[in-house]
């Protein structure tokens, strides 16, 4: 999987989000390659406590390498031909309630479904339905913050999906997380932020379903590093003007 992210929020205030993102993924002899527009709205609903709602409509290309194929019957007419191709049109939508302690999310994908009639593939999409909620426990002496959190996935007609994570940040910089997803995988991670601007981070998922014959896990590298220099948002500059009077 190769995963690329680009987003920013207008004049750098952090209350309206943009962003495109490009997934392209591939097993064996398929590849699904999706491009994204992002957008977010973020709202103060008291002192401590924000809402975030977004939505991200999309174009799916879906390929099969046909020449790549190892065809058990040689008269088989399905698989003829180079390349198969289809396309469908995508969105999803979410939103995210947070403050310093706390977070609860919640996204719906594939929301188009088969309600759009001329693309090939859209009849192919199901609803995906994702959840997760945390909790921040945070020792200021310490400079050390721990945060368990649990997701789960839901795509009809798969039984739901629970994943229960457990992250421990230490001086802002650096994080150890360990996870576990039923009937699939565990896993850690960890990572460091470099000056604020620029974090690296690594993540293996050991498979402890029935497919841990077929391969010995995966592994995921992640790079970001933020353009633009941080400026104080209008909040920051708020509490620096309560707290000087």
């Amino acid at each position: 999987v190769m995963m690329g992210n680009f987003y920013g929020s207008l004049r750098n205030k952090g209350k309206m989000g943009y962003g495109v993102s490009v997934v392209s993924e591939k097993t064996g002899i398929t590849q699904n390659t999706t491009v994204s527009l992002n957008y977010a709205q973020h709202f103060k609903l008291s002192k401590n406590m924000k809402l975030g709602i977004g939505i991200k409509p999309g174009f799916m290309q879906y390929r099969v390498r046909l020449y790549d194929a190892q065809i058990a019957d040689e008269g088989d007419e399905v698989l003829t031909g180079n390349v198969y191709s289809a396309s469908a049109v995508d969105m999803s939508a979410g939103f995210n309630l947070y403050s310093h302690k706390f977070f609860i999310m919640a996204s719906a994908h594939h929301m188009l479904g088969k309600a759009i009639k001329f693309t090939t593939y859209n009849s192919n999409l199901s609803f995906h339905y994702n959840a997760i909620a945390g909790y921040n426990f945070i020792f200021k002496k310490k400079n050390f913050q721990l945060q368990p959190s649990v997701m789960l996935n839901y795509t009809e007609p798969v039984p739901m999906q629970f994943t229960g994570m457990l992250k421990a940040t230490f001086s802002n910089k650096f994080w150890v997380g360990l996870l576990y997803r039923t009937d699939d995988a565990a896993g850690i991670s960890v990572g460091c932020n470099i000056k604020e601007r620029f974090t690296i981070a690594y993540g293996y998922d050991y498979t402890i379903s029935k497919l841990t014959n077929h391969q010995s896990g995966s592994h995921e590298v992640l790079l970001s590093f933020i353009i633009t220099k941080k400026k104080p948002t209008l909040e920051e500059e708020d509490d620096k003007l309560n707290n000087s009077i």
